[in-house]
């Protein structure tokens, strides 16, 4: 598979639209074919046009089910196109589909046995993950209804406040068990408002590099992380992180 770039005008201006193609051999000849439609970019994108094109580039590529190789060669090529940014989980210009290290995943097993949703999440993310349920981009996590064990490293954008929020919700009316967020450490109001309701925090010490689709760390992360807990077992919870950061104990339980 590779991706085809055709340039077209509309009535917004010049546009370049990215195709997922195909290569195949017919009584010897050789054909290409277009598989689905990827995106349409401006030929002077801002940071909002870069981040539309990555939203409609996932969502076509979460259809077609790729493995991860061939998946991670397209979006690649896409990157080499439409930068995704160099700052994941917190700039404007950076795309959301980062990954959680695997090392974090099991400790979020550690604490909550199983994953029984994970609701911001795609194909490649479950690779590791293995949740027994999952949201994608185009199921919207946030419409949906959450139950049981969850974890959730959420999209970093502007509502990254409503994923906490719901989560909050959810355990306090009883059908959240337990829940592990991973979120970027911020001073901002919503966020000291907001974990003064949760069970624990573990304050990460170092930034967590996140992973890209090829499984490379991202360089430089700029941001502290802080892992939240909402659940009853606060020992298991601060056994389990201390090791990474410092635990603050809320006992909001």
């Amino acid at each position: 598979m590779f991706v085809r770039w055709i340039a077209r005008t509309n009535k917004k201006g010049l546009y370049e639209f990215a195709y997922l193609c195909q290569t195949t051999r017919d009584l010897g000849k050789v054909q290409n074919h277009t598989i689905c439609a990827l995106g349409k970019i401006p030929l002077q994108p801002d940071k909002l046009d870069r981040e539309l094109f990555w939203r409609e580039a996932i969502r076509a590529l979460e259809y077609q089910n790729l493995p991860l190789p061939e998946r991670s060669k397209i979006e690649a090529a896409l990157a080499q196109k439409v930068p995704r940014g160099k700052n994941p989980h917190g700039d404007s210009d950076a795309c959301v589909e980062w990954y959680t290290p695997t090392l974090y995943i099991k400790m979020v097993r550690d604490v909550l046995g199983e994953i029984d949703l994970d609701p911001a999440s795609n194909d490649l993310a479950q690779q590791s993950i293995k949740a027994t349920q999952y949201f994608t981009i185009a199921e919207d996590g946030l419409k949906q209804s959450w139950h049981g064990r969850i974890w959730c490293n959420p999209p970093y954008g502007r509502q990254v406040h409503a994923w906490l929020e719901k989560g909050l919700d959810g355990y306090q009316l009883g059908t959240i068990d337990c829940a592990i967020f991973l979120l970027n450490r911020t001073g901002a109001a919503w966020y000291k408002t907001l974990t003064r309701q949760v069970t624990a925090i573990c304050e990460v010490k170092r930034r967590i590099s996140f992973l890209d689709a090829t499984g490379t760390p991202q360089g430089s992360p700029r941001y502290y992380n802080d892992f939240i807990y909402l659940g009853r077992d606060l020992e298991r919870f601060e056994q389990v992180y201390s090791p990474v950061g410092d635990v603050v104990i809320k006992g909001n339980k």
